[in-house]
């Protein structure tokens, strides 16, 4: 029972960043249990390639019309209820299986919007990059290979990617974005302005797109705080060349 509690609170101090103390409490070991049966259904899901691919439209404001969808991973339970994304993404970044995942779901949403020009529907796919995928060493001859198998062009593709991400490796981060602007790649900051705002990135890399945080959309019709910064943020991305996307926008 104590090497179970134990082994509970391990893994609570794992998932918060690691280099902690953190002592047992009452739901830990539920929770450990929880991320045991995501992580079976995970393996499987990757195994069998069952991860499900949702599409979220991208609005342009001027003509109302869809220009692009962003790409979002979906993993039901053995119940058939779907798992909550942050639940299932959390274990796979943390057993070092989120690279894959990423990859098997980049593959599918390629295809389908081939599909979907093949139909006449020339749509942009946005992608969310995981930081796991950023250290690859075989990250651009995966997604070379993705392209070829698919017939996708690598010009309709943007890579979405936290402002958190810039500073974690600032070598690589260069270094990887290069290559994939290289390829017509697209880049955007995604969540803008609830990381760090690594402002000097914005002057060092040619960023396509700025992606303004949800929690700043959501609030424009009740803070006058969130309005004066997101205002801010669309001024400035426009000076920079950058186009914007709201996140979260409802009504």
């Amino acid at each position: 029972m104590i090497l179970n509690c134990s082994y509970a609170a391990m893994h609570a101090g794992k998932d918060e960043g690691g280099g902690q103390i953190i002592y047992y409490e009452p739901g830990m070991q539920d929770r450990a249990n929880r991320a045991l049966v995501i992580e079976a259904q995970l393996h499987q899901a990757l195994d069998s390639g069952r991860f499900e691919v949702f599409y979220q439209p991208l609005i342009e404001v001027s003509t109302l019309k869809v220009t692009g969808v962003e790409a979002l991973a979906r993993l039901r339970d053995a119940d058939g209820s779907y798992i909550p994304p942050d639940e299932f993404i959390s274990v796979a970044e943390r057993i070092g299986l989120i690279a894959e995942m990423g990859y098997q779901q980049l593959y599918k949403a390629c295809v389908q919007l081939e599909q979907w020009r093949q139909q006449g529907f020339s749509l942009r796919l946005s992608f969310n990059f995981s930081p796991r995928q950023m250290s690859s060493p075989k990250l651009i001859e995966k997604i070379e290979r993705i392209f070829k198998l698919t017939g996708f062009a690598p010009e309709f593709l943007d890579f979405e990617i936290t402002e958190n991400l810039l500073l974690s490796n600032d070598r690589l981060v260069e270094h990887v974005l290069k290559q994939i602007q290289a390829m017509g790649i697209g880049v955007t900051i995604d969540d803008f302005g609830t990381g760090c705002s690594a402002m000097s990135y914005l002057t060092r890399f040619h960023f396509d797109r700025l992606k303004i945080d949800r929690s700043f959309v959501s609030e424009l019709h009740v803070r006058t705080g969130s309005t004066a910064i997101t205002s801010a943020i669309i001024t400035m991305a426009h000076d920079l060349e950058m186009g914007v996307v709201a996140e979260g926008v409802e009504n």
